[in-house]
């Protein structure tokens, strides 16, 4: 009996999880307050009941990682900046939101324990990523199957792919961090048939519906992952099919031409430099400007995490009259908020999480390193991305990255014996 409830605090913790990967997207990316306060119940849960396991099987809840260090010295910088802040209440939102961040973070990371619920997990991500491809293309129809997702009062939205995003970066950023996921299932399983037929089918949908967003960046970002796996399949002693790789790579830059050779989609590139319906480049330029006269003002500790939105308007530079929440760089935002000191954090995290991520290329199981480098190939996608935008300050898209963080650098645990993780199973 003891067992049996042992296995359901567990069990029901990853599937609030998963609730968590499902409501963040389909929630318009949870950017509003009451989204957010729906997730932090969900994690605030998910933690009692996997504080609950831990303490019937006694066991460690928190396994260790690569990115211990890194995550507590981004809480003692966070600290060190709430004194300062100019704001603390808006910074004690900001910190609660990463510390459920950190929360999901750990969850993942014991789940992925054992093949089964790490190859589940991938699974669920992937499904779940269908929902707002399929939202997309009921909406590019008009046929918008619930009013949460009606974006009328954006008038853009009939040419760009939203989603059930309310900017069409954002579901392209989505996208680009599941993508490279998907297609490390061509490397851990050796079926054919029937199911590969479908995968293609399934990872081309995905990666059609990410042209339609229209995102430049996006474009570039996931052109930056698929090479970035090329170049890491090509040097793999363990993968074997390496002239397949090539073709495949050749075929798909070829297609991707002749799709950008469309009238619409070719005129979206020359207009790199244009003023557009959110913001173009020379838009975002100004804004940087103005976020640099930030740093300049706040430059050690920064304003406050959180605080950007109410601290930017003094710094504004003339030409630009709308209100920005966001930096529309998301380094520039975290250093606006934390000082310069985020900047070695940020290096320190980085090169924890990818060294870990190739040390995953050692193991013998296809499923270990094939997912390890799927993850790596879609974080380092949004790495990209947030040059130019600000995907990582929308909660749906960081909890994803998050999740991805926490499968690259997951082990595979020994389970003892009458653990419920005995075999894979729980």
């Amino acid at each position: 009996m003891e067992k049996k409830i042992t296995i359901q605090y567990c069990s029901t913790a990853k599937y609030i999880l998963y609730a968590i990967l499902l409501f963040s997207p389909l929630a318009r990316g949870s950017v509003h307050p009451w989204q957010q306060t729906v997730i932090q119940i969900g994690v605030l849960v998910m933690l009692s009941l996997l504080l609950m396991q831990a303490i019937q099987q006694k066991e460690p809840l928190l396994t260790s990682t690569s990115l211990d260090k890194p995550i507590l010295a981004l809480l003692l910088l966070c600290s060190l900046s709430f004194f300062f802040s100019v704001s603390r209440s808006d910074s004690v939102e900001a910190i609660a939101l990463l510390l459920s961040y950190i929360i999901i973070f750990y969850a993942t990371v014991y789940f992925c324990r054992t093949r089964r619920n790490q190859r589940q997990l991938v699974y669920v991500i992937c499904i779940i990523a269908s929902l707002p491809v399929l939202i997309g293309f009921f909406k590019s129809m008009d046929l918008v199957p619930f009013a949460l997702w009606n974006y009328d009062d954006l008038h853009y939205h009939k040419t760009f792919l939203t989603g059930v995003y309310g900017n069409y970066n954002h579901l392209a950023g989505y996208l680009e961090m599941v993508i490279p996921l998907m297609l490390t299932l061509f490397i851990i399983r050796t079926r054919r048939g029937w199911w590969k037929a479908a995968l293609i089918c399934w990872v081309l949908i995905f990666v059609i519906c990410h042209i339609l967003t229209l995102s430049r960046g996006g474009w570039i970002s996931l052109g930056g992952a698929l090479l970035f796996m090329t170049l890491i399949l090509l040097g793999h002693k363990k993968f074997k099919s390496k002239k397949l790789l090539i073709a495949l790579f050749t075929t798909a830059s070829i297609l991707v031409f002749f799709v950008l050779s469309g009238s619409s989609l070719f005129d979206r590139v020359m207009t790199l430099a244009e003023e557009e319906v959110v913001l173009g480049v020379n838009g975002r330029v100004l804004i940087w400007k103005g976020t640099l006269e930030l740093i300049k003002e706040y430059t050690f500790v920064g304003a406050g995490p959180g605080t950007f939105t109410i601290v930017f308007p003094g710094f504004q530079p003339p030409g630009t009259t709308a209100r920005f929440y966001q930096a529309h760089q998301d380094y520039l935002h975290f250093i606006a908020e934390m000082g310069i000191f985020f900047i070695p954090l940020l290096c320190w995290m980085l090169y924890a999480l990818f060294r870990s991520g190739f040390k995953r290329f050692d193991s013998r199981s296809r499923q270990e390193w094939g997912f390890a480098l799927g993850a790596m190939a879609g974080i380092f996608a949004i790495l990209i991305h947030s040059f130019v935008d600000f995907n990582l300050h929308i909660p749906a898209n960081a909890i994803l990255f998050t999740v991805l963080a926490a499968i690259v650098v997951s082990k595979r645990s020994a389970p003892a014996p009458n653990s419920n993780f005995t075999n894979g199973k729980q």
